[in-house]
């Protein structure tokens, strides 16, 4: 089987062409971002708070992002207590998943 050789004469106009038309057409080439189930999904992305405050004074942080070694789940929750001035031993962290429901 031999392979297919592409002149360079021929190579130089298909990829003017191509050039020439992402640029003459850029709605087309940016139809997928335009599409209409984009509003609805930018509308129901986070449906929850991402910090919760009970009356109670227990404060919870909702943590997207599995904990691969990271320190995410001890790390947020301190960064957080720190910054609210919140006591320790009533801040919890709980994971969210990519709906919008909580775990």
């Amino acid at each position: 089987m031999e392979p297919v050789t592409l002149p360079r004469r021929s190579f130089l106009k298909l990829a003017g062409a191509g050039g020439l038309a992402l640029g003459a057409f850029p709605h087309l080439a940016m139809a997928q971002a335009a599409g209409q189930g984009t509003k609805r999904a930018q509308a129901d992305e986070q449906h929850r708070p991402f910090v919760q405050i009970a009356a109670n004074g227990e404060v919870t942080v909702t943590i997207n992002r599995l904990e691969f070694g990271q320190g995410v789940q001890t790390a947020l929750p301190m960064i957080l207590a720190e910054e609210l001035d919140a006591d320790w031993s009533l801040v919890r962290s709980r994971h969210g998943s990519n709906d919008g429901g909580l775990h």
